[in-house]
């Protein structure tokens, strides 16, 4: 990884954090270097503190580690995750607490309450609970990212993968946004209706293809 993105890799961990999409050493960043690898935070590190030294190089392949430090113990569901989704490059694991409130509920939300979900982040994937770290677990969130870009871990945090730093973020801080307005509505905020998403989603499609 050259000294220019081993730096935007430093600067996401960082923003993440300065974002309140993670506290302490809750969650985890990857991305993925193109030659069957994937550079990682370590066990342990608080992405807000994140230096070059705290990540660590893994083998899409099996697991093994390259270089670096000991990898983070969710290292399994990035591999995953990257082996079943070619077109994701960042991945970030993350616990931002409204999020997570809507997470530690009963139900499952209906998160279309702004436009930002539908055109920004598309179908909100979830997962039941399964011990964090497990094989189980990284084939649970892979298998929901096959068709959504965010993924609700329940009673444990989120995951977001996209293109870039920046998508991964944004996308992160959009999705926190939408689960507070549910909460600060006590739950009763509307959903968009069927039709105005099925019109978001042609917008999304037909603005992709003009950019």
């Amino acid at each position: 990884m050259k000294e220019t993105e081993k730096h935007a890799f430093r600067r996401c961990a960082n923003e993440a954090d300065r974002l309140g999409l993670v506290r302490c050493s809750s969650g985890n960043l990857s991305k993925q270097e193109g030659n069957g690898r994937m550079r990682i935070s370590g066990t342990g590190v608080w992405l807000g503190r994140l230096r070059e030294s705290d990540t660590a190089v893994v083998n899409l392949s099996d697991g093994s580690l390259v270089e670096g430090c000991t990898p983070s113990g969710e290292y399994r569901l990035h591999r995953e995750v990257y082996c079943c989704r070619p077109d994701v490059s960042v991945i970030l694991h993350f616990q931002s607490e409204s999020a997570t409130v809507l997470a530690c509920l009963p139900e499952v939300a209906d998160y279309n309450v702004t436009i930002e979900v539908p055109v920004y982040l598309g179908r909100i994937g979830y997962v039941p609970f399964l011990p964090p770290g497990s094989a189980e677990l990284a084939e649970a969130v892979a298998g929901a990212m096959k068709s959504a870009d965010v993924v609700q871990m329940k009673n444990h945090g989120q995951v977001v993968a996209g293109s870039s730093f920046d998508d991964v973020l944004q996308k992160a801080v959009f999705f926190e946004f939408a689960c507070s307005v549910i909460l600060k509505s006590n739950m009763k905020a509307s959903p968009l209706k069927a039709e105005i998403l099925e019109m978001l989603y042609e917008y999304k499609k037909k603005t992709r293809l003009m950019g």
